[in-house]
């Protein structure tokens, strides 16, 4: 009992470990040559073998490049409009790095936006960490039909491109532990990529842990979490990026408000989203694709303001924003058949044969009977033009 007990205090687990992982422990522990109660003290106090023996056994290690691209995504659309005020993402904490997969994911991202950024990714397994600082990756890393050019192929795999390798690092942290910010960082991090970890840890721990996360992230910074990791409401000093499932905020100025004169603002019109599109589309037409672009608020909620927005950013070459801006359109409306056709070309394009064959699915069901005439949009596209493509692919 005190060995389970500690190791749940240890690693701020939600649930006590089960009795086969502690049996599987403690075989590791005789492979040692101690006992598994040593093997905890040692751990606890900071053993890197120990910790490490403790966590392979007892933490799950599940991870890929570009895991949740829609959180990539959010990433990136965030260094952007950063580096396009003039204050550009510089540093990032990758916490809960497993293997380094996400680590390697978010400098691979980012160093187009920002070639100085730098990305430590932390983890509270030094084992873990050691495969990350290699580099190295089985072919089963690589789940994405994005173009990973940080990747180089390797015999057995992957290795990460050498490139890359000035802006990454790793170092020990245990998230329920209120861990620092990483020294090699030097300051509060401009983003906080914390996924997949909070939601194994105890409620409270798990809870405080987000507070003290919130707590170090740099003014106008972005901390991201997991969808079902938190805050439960709202998160003080932060307001949420709306950017579809993403569990995003940034972090606003905690400059002093100057108090000011007020004076109202005119009484406008209510902007017709059709009105919107058309400048748009007139814009992007001329090659003006940033200016496009700007015209297309990312919060709207009007799908056909949102399409336009996905098929600009196809012309810009940013294929992850893309698809994510496609996905938020079908959150608004299921049977939007031209969406339902972008997510299919990207299916076939990455050859991903169980995306094919359920995007075919998804797109024929928002189809349904309409007639070949049919008008699917402004620009002439017809139902049974997209049947025809869809019957050439």
């Amino acid at each position: 009992m005190r060995a389970v007990n500690r190791v749940t205090t240890l690693l701020g687990l939600k649930q006590a470990p089960s009795a086969q992982a502690l049996e599987s422990l403690a075989q590791h522990a005789a492979r040692l040559e101690t006992t598994l109660d040593q093997l905890i003290d040692r751990a606890v106090g900071g053993d890197d073998e120990a910790l490490g023996v403790v966590a392979d056994s007892l933490t799950v290690c599940e991870t890929y490049f570009l895991r949740h691209p829609e959180d990539f995504a959010t990433v990136q659309e965030h260094a952007e409009r950063r580096a396009a005020s003039g204050t550009p993402v510089l540093r990032v904490w990758s916490l809960g790095c497993a293997t380094g997969e996400e680590a390697w994911s978010l400098a691979g991202v980012l160093a187009p936006i920002s070639p100085t950024v730098h990305v430590v990714g932390s983890d509270i397994n030094p084992r873990s960490l050691a495969r990350a600082r290699f580099g190295r990756y089985g072919r089963g890393s690589v789940r994405s039909h994005h173009e990973l050019t940080w990747l180089a192929q390797a015999d057995d795999g992957w290795q990460v491109a050498a490139l890359l390798r000035g802006n990454v690092s790793f170092s020990v942290a245990n998230a329920a532990a209120r861990p620092a910010v990483p020294t090699r960082l030097g300051a509060a991090p401009d983003v906080i990529f914390c996924r997949n970890l909070l939601l194994y840890l105890e409620p409270a721990v798990a809870e405080a842990a987000v507070a003290h996360l919130a707590g170090l992230v740099a003014e106008q910074g972005l901390l991201v979490l997991g969808v079902l990791e938190g805050p439960h409401g709202e998160l003080p000093g932060f307001e949420r990026v709306n950017f579809p499932f993403s569990n995003a905020w940034v972090r606003r100025t905690t400059a002093p408000v100057r108090v000011r004169a007020i004076t109202l603002p005119p009484v406008t019109r209510p902007v017709d989203p059709r009105e919107v599109v058309k400048r748009a589309r007139r814009l992007a037409n001329e090659g003006r694709l940033a200016e496009a672009l700007a015209s297309l608020d990312p919060a709207s909620t009007d799908p056909s303001v949102l399409y336009l927005r996905g098929c600009v950013l196809l012309e810009r070459a940013e294929p992850m924003v893309a698809e994510a801006t496609f996905r938020q359109v079908l959150s608004l409306d299921r049977q939007h058949v031209l969406a339902r056709l972008q997510l299919l070309l990207a299916a076939v394009g990455r050859r991903d044969v169980a995306a094919i064959e359920l995007e075919r699915a998804g797109l024929e069901a928002a189809l349904g009977q309409a007639p070949d005439d049919a008008k699917l949009d402004d620009e002439g596209v017809t139902a049974g033009y997209v049947r025809r493509l869809v019957q050439g692919l």
